[in-house]
């Protein structure tokens, strides 16, 4: 039996598509589609700029200011390193629904200052290949597993996360740990 050379099977496996590949997020011009909810772990002390535009230069609209409660912000497009949002609160528990709101619009919001609580939720996670139910697993966490975690995009209801040295996504996580964690 001929056995491939190690290079063609690498070429193989990041093939879009293929079994294992993992999908990468959109490019700079490209924007994603997305529906999560997400932290935002910006550490400056002055807050996070939410911006007009993806960029720098961008117009700052406000600034979320830093406090003793999680700020979570809802995500709806990805566009290289940038996330847009359409709104962003605070816990608050004087409020009925236990959130206060601090922005309500169209902003942006680059990706590096916005994280995830846990990746942990229930019986266990799944990364997948793609942002896809039925996508194949790439790895499957386990509640003792403790690797940090960063965020790298979004697809619809996934996030695309760095869990140690494995990149996949998943649609199972937990972004305030008070309010939205099974």
């Amino acid at each position: 039996m001929r056995r491939l050379p190690r290079i063609a099977l690498v070429g193989v496996l990041a093939m879009p598509g293929a079994v294992g590949a993992v999908e990468p997020p959109p490019t700079s011009r490209e924007t994603a589609s997305c529906d999560v909810v997400l932290n935002v772990i910006d550490p400056d002390p002055n807050g996070t700029n939410v911006r007009a535009a993806p960029n720098l230069g961008g117009k700052i609209l406000t600034v979320l200011a830093p406090g003793d409660e999680a700020i979570t912000a809802h995500v709806v497009a990805q566009r290289g390193d940038w996330m847009r949002i359409d709104r962003a609160h605070i816990t608050d528990e004087t409020q009925a629904d236990g959130l206060r709101r601090l922005f309500e619009g169209d902003g942006w919001i680059h990706a590096r200052l916005l994280g995830i609580a846990s990746l942990f939720v229930g019986g266990g996670t799944a990364l997948r290949a793609r942002p896809d139910a039925e996508s194949p697993v790439v790895f499957r966490l386990d509640r003792d597993d403790t690797r940090p975690t960063r965020l790298l995009g979004c697809s619809g209801r996934f996030v695309r996360v760095r869990y140690g040295e494995t990149v996949g996504w998943t649609d199972r996580w937990c972004a305030n740990e008070r309010t939205t964690c099974n």
